[in-house]
């Protein structure tokens, strides 16, 4: 018996050894580091993707991974960035009670051997994104792990600061960045879509209503002195512009529209039909979707939500020429908005 709790008593004592070592060289291989800064991006960062790679074998021959942060831009690059090399292996996790910081639309993740292991998360702070880590460590029921706190260990500027955005000229005809013309009035897409708009303010029935209204309908130079953009929306990535178009030709009757730019190439995109209303609403946080308000009919109207990317119809509020009134509000996040109907506030997940 004596001889068994001997044997016992050695193996436990062998494997806090080896324990304790393993923290020792944990923390020796991977110690508080030093604040690494990214190179600074040509354009917004648009997503971010772990990614692991097999590492070589620490002094003591256990073996490594490699911790990469993948970051895709709006003008279509991939950056990788070497994050950390650690013990073990890691995956994806979910995020904590103390991880409402997480930037949307990115994980958290664990890597983890020996009873010990680290947390890593990307948060947004001022002037640039940061990679943060947290050490973690399992101990018996009778002891109190040590509270360690998340750490910075590589900051990503964003971008933003740099990268002036888009706005209206004083004229409030063209859309302008870095004092260049993005987009003007009367762009030909915008111009033969309200010549065309279901409206019939085109239509030969209607061209001679007005002394103006035929050379409005045929001149773009008389098109640009009577339209204007009355609002634009730039999406939190810069890759994408919303916008309300009125004239004084049949005001206060709007068409709103999108301006959107994949890989290097923008297009115009008219999202509604020439009419009382309309008009651009928001981007969700992220940029990945939008709200715009549409298909209005004597004080009631409707809006709808479109991913950007793709412009495919996610849902619509509201469809009746008698109503009732949808009025968007807000994005709470990515996939809950606050709306109105007919006055009364309301939220709801899409």
């Amino acid at each position: 018996m004596k001889n068994s709790t001997k044997t016992l008593l050695v193996i436990i004592a062998v494997i806090a050894i080896v324990v304790i070592t393993l923290f020792i060289t944990r923390t020796t291989t991977s110690p508080k580091a030093e604040i690494l800064t990214a190179e600074q991006p040509t354009s917004i960062i648009t997503g971010f993707a772990w990614r692991y790679e097999k590492g070589s074998n620490d002094a003591d021959g256990l073996p490594q991974t490699q911790i990469f942060l993948d970051t895709t831009h709006t003008d279509g690059k991939v950056t990788s960035i070497k994050i950390d090399e650690v013990q073990g292996s890691c995956n994806t996790i979910d995020a904590a009670k103390d991880d409402k910081d997480i930037v949307s639309g990115t994980t958290k993740i664990q890597c983890y051997a020996a009873g010990m292991g680290e947390w890593y998360k990307i948060v947004k702070a001022e002037k640039a994104y940061e990679v943060r880590r947290k050490y973690f460590e399992e101990t018996s029921p009778d002891m109190t792990p040590t509270n360690y706190q998340y750490e910075t260990i590589v900051t990503i500027p964003n971008n933003e600061s740099v990268i002036a955005a888009p706005t209206i000229s004083s004229d409030k005809k063209d859309i302008l960045k870095d004092g260049k013309v993005l987009l003007s009035v009367d762009d030909s897409d915008i111009f033969e879509y309200v010549k065309k708009a279901e409206n019939g303010l085109c239509d030969s029935s209607n061209i001679n209503t007005t002394p103006t209204r035929k050379s409005f309908c045929t001149s773009k130079t008389t098109f640009r002195a009577e339209a204007f953009f009355t609002k634009i929306v730039v999406s939190p990535t810069n890759n994408a512009i919303g916008f309300t178009i009125q004239t004084t030709e049949l005001s206060p009757d709007s068409v709103a529209g999108i301006f959107l730019r994949l890989n290097t190439t923008y297009k115009v995109h008219l999202l509604t039909n020439y009419y009382l209303g309309n008009d651009f609403s928001a981007f969700a946080p992220s940029g990945s979707r939008f709200a715009f308000t549409e298909k209005c009919f004597e004080g009631n109207c409707g809006f709808t939500i479109m991913t950007t990317n793709t412009l495919t119809s996610v849902k619509h509020f509201g469809n009746s020429e008698t109503g009732p009134n949808y009025v968007f509000v807000r994005w709470i996040n990515d996939s809950t908005i606050e709306y109105k109907l007919d006055g009364t506030t309301k939220q709801t997940s899409i």
